[in-house]
């Protein structure tokens, strides 16, 4: 399987993406619409673009990052900063709109970030990476 989308259910995890002999080829995931607490642990080499939009996140503080992934969508959760978010070295857009951001600490070593979307966050500075 190449993409999955679980969207619009009551799951309230994401554990299915820290198993690296599941879902081994997975390259897209959208987990959006749910009611998931946690950034979750990522194993699965492939995947390279992760929705968490419109769950119930509030850390991303203990997320290890991933060495491949490229899009990041969790705007609409409740996160108060970026911490966790770090050593994605292949990250190319971070959508984290619609949060209670109100610093972007958190985001060093993200050197392919290109695309960084914060609207609707009560970001009190902004500053150049």
């Amino acid at each position: 399987m190449l993409s999955i989308n679980v969207s619009q259910n009551q799951i309230e995890d994401c554990e299915i993406l820290s198993d690296p002999d599941k879902l081994k080829y997975l390259q897209i995931a959208n987990f959006s619409q749910n009611q998931i607490k946690e950034m979750p642990v990522i194993q699965l080499e492939s995947l390279y673009s992760l929705s968490l939009s419109n769950n119930n996140i509030a850390s991303a503080a203990n997320f290890p990052g991933h060495p491949k992934l490229k899009i990041l969508d969790i705007k609409k959760n409740r996160l108060l900063n970026l911490e966790g978010i770090g050593n994605m070295p292949c990250l190319e857009e971070l959508y984290a709109g619609e949060n209670e951001i109100t610093s972007l600490k958190g985001l060093e070593n993200l050197p392919s970030l290109k695309k960084l979307h914060l609207r609707k966050n009560p970001v009190l500075f902004l500053y150049i990476l």
